[in-house]
């Protein structure tokens, strides 16, 4: 007849089973620590990828912009600081009307590369894909002062960009058949460092297909796109970068006015947190200490017979992990299902919970669920067999006591 092997997974898994009542509040401790704590970080990350995600749909996943740029792809690729470049033509300035002082917006195009990074977007129909399309962003739409609906043929009169802030004198009358509204792109690209009047830096609000040709004569600013290989300090882009860019950062985008009110919530958030960790923490050594308390005569009986305190701190140790290993993995899985209800609910983006970050909270609330047992166990291998054994509490007692005698008879009833 086979035996099985006692070992201390089964002696936790037997210890488990018989004292039901005594971890379920010590279980019940642990899943709450873990949901609340699972829960403010999932809904922390949550948001920022949200707020990434709205900041490169509305800016793009590029690092930097190089205005009219002078160099070559290739000789940007040789430099080794980028790893994806796309290039735009602004082809010159399109209006509505022939008159001089009629309202004017960039023309241009995206490659693909390009497009990749920038993310442009349609709210209504397609893009552009051959010639003789167009695109216009909707605030364009509304400075050119176009009445027109996806499928219309438009005309505009195009002033094609001869040289650094040089336009033809003449405007060369274009027919495009409308495509595509977009949304806003080419404000958001125009950040800093460039003043309004260098028309050759300004980015394209109506775009054209790479089919698209190029006005016989005239000479197309073109801006590159970078998305950087590594990060760059200030002094090392004033370096390697030649001539106007624009510098892309998530952090340095962010409205001032919109960090006000987000980092202290941020700090609150952390400030709970923490909270709930410390209190998590101590609920877990209180519980545990009393559970031990309650066995320690199981504890001397197990000393008596030839344990050592490394033997009884892992096997009481194995019980905690045990429970945490229960414990955890669900309380994670409840937490990503309330956050993402939450979020739905606040239409705060979706939930956030890559597997590398699921794996980290499992791992980081097993370690904290042992480190917070390390204490109580530590005790309970201190413990002599002999003082486990006895029952010290009504020992102490008995010694404390003091006997009152009292007269039970009368001596005249004698």
């Amino acid at each position: 007849m086979k035996r099985n092997r006692l070992t201390l997974t089964r002696m936790a898994l037997g210890s488990l089973r018989g004292q039901k009542k005594r971890y379920f509040a010590l279980a019940s401790g642990i899943f709450l620590a873990v949901f609340f704590a699972t829960a403010l970080v999932l809904a922390s990350a949550s948001l920022g990828k949200t707020m990434l995600d709205d900041y490169r749909a509305r800016m793009g996943e590029q690092d930097i912009a190089l205005l009219d740029a002078e160099a070559t792809e290739e000789e940007i690729l040789q430099t080794g600081i980028a790893q994806r470049m796309g290039t735009i033509e602004v082809f010159g300035e399109i209006a509505a009307s022939p008159e001089a002082d009629a309202a004017r917006v960039a023309f241009g195009r995206y490659d693909e590369t390009a497009a990749a990074l920038a993310h442009p977007a349609c709210l209504e129909g397609r893009m552009p894909q051959s010639a003789g399309e167009i695109a216009l962003e909707a605030s364009a739409m509304s400075r050119l002062r176009l009445a027109a609906e996806v499928g219309d043929t438009v005309t505009l009169y195009f002033y094609p960009l001869m040289g650094r802030n040089q336009f033809a004198s003449e405007p060369v009358t274009r027919t495009f058949t409308l495509t595509g509204i977009l949304a806003e792109k080419a404000s958001h690209l125009e950040i800093s460092r460039v003043t309004s009047e260098m028309h050759y830096t300004r980015f394209p609000a109506a775009l054209a297909s790479e089919a698209e040709e190029i006005e016989p004569g005239s000479l197309p600013a073109r801006h590159l796109l970078l998305e950087l290989a590594r990060p760059l300090t200030e002094a090392q882009m004033d370096e390697t970068i030649p001539g106007l860019y624009h510098l892309y950062d998530y952090q340095i985008s962010l409205d001032p006015a919109l960090l006000d009110e987000v980092l202290p919530v941020l700090l609150a958030i952390g400030v709970v947190a923490l909270s709930l960790l410390f209190a998590s923490g101590m609920g877990i050594v209180n519980a545990f200490a009393a559970n031990l308390a309650e066995r320690s005569v199981q504890i001397g009986m197990m000393r008596a017979v030839g344990a050592t305190r490394r033997q009884i701190r892992r096997i009481f140790g194995r019980e905690a992990l045990l429970l945490a290993l229960l414990c955890a993995p669900a309380a994670i899985a409840l937490s990503c299902l309330a956050v993402a209800l939450l979020l739905r609910l606040l239409d705060q983006g979706a939930l956030y919970a890559p597997p590398a970050l699921l794996l980290t909270a499992l791992a980081f609330s097993v370690l904290c669920v042992m480190l917070a047992a390390a204490i109580p166990l530590r005790r309970a291998g201190r413990v002599s067999p002999m003082q486990a054994i006895r029952d010290t509490q009504f020992l102490r007692a008995a010694r404390r006591a003091r006997v009152k005698s009292q007269k039970r008879f009368r001596v005249e009833s004698l």
